[in-house]
């Protein structure tokens, strides 16, 4: 790849998880960043199979400005995943 086109290739932004998920313990905050929602999920969802996604929560995800509610779309990322 040459210098210019180099250059135009720009990375993208990095995004924020937040929110919280119940455990049999209590509520496990989230606070995890990543190059997109999709990793995040994924990389929470191998961490904590059995309950991430799968229990009572809240997530928004906030990016170069922006923060939007992904609840929804996170547990039904987990139910295509399971």
């Amino acid at each position: 790849m040459s210098n210019s086109a180099a250059k135009n290739v720009s990375a993208a932004a990095p995004v924020t998880l937040e929110g919280w998920y119940e455990t049999e313990f209590g509520l496990d905050p989230v606070h995890e960043t990543g190059d997109s929602l999709t990793a995040i999920v994924s990389r929470l969802h191998k961490h904590d199979p059995d309950n991430f996604g799968h229990t009572d929560c809240e997530f928004e995800l906030i990016g170069n400005g922006f923060e939007r509610d992904v609840t929804t779309q996170v547990v039904s990322m987990i139910e295509r995943m399971s």
